[in-house]
């Protein structure tokens, strides 16, 4: 009942055996029809094996390109709306999108979660 979908760090000299799962992101159960995400970030405990933190909340409707990112901290870190044309108010199609990522935040980790959305939806 729910979709989970993982993300691995994939170095292309490396044994493919030994990449590491970057996040894992699910949806909140199809029973409760809501469009949220939750982002689980991957990172090695004391003893060098991986556990799941908390990471990211997504809150929005992605396949309407209107949702937006926010960290464990609450913060606001990326939103995603549609284009629209200059001048006028004529919405571009769903494949048409903005994408704004605050200062300092990591834009390939945000482009990650904006691919693992789209195959979610």
């Amino acid at each position: 009942m729910h979709d989970r979908w993982n993300a691995y760090e994939v170095d292309e000299c490396r044994n493919k055996q030994q990449n590491s799962k970057l996040f894992s992101m699910r949806r909140y159960s199809m029973l409760h029809k809501t469009d949220k995400a939750e982002v689980s970030l991957s990172k090695l405990a004391e003893n060098n094996k991986p556990k799941a933190v908390p990471g990211f909340r997504i809150e929005g409707c992605f396949e309407q390109r209107s949702c937006k990112i926010y960290n464990s901290k609450e913060e606001e870190v990326a939103h995603i709306s549609r284009k629209m044309t200059n001048g006028t108010s004529v919405v571009l199609g769903n494949d048409v999108f903005s994408l704004v990522v605050q200062p300092g935040f990591d834009c390939a980790l945000v482009m990650a979660f904006v691919i693992v959305l789209d195959r979610i939806s």
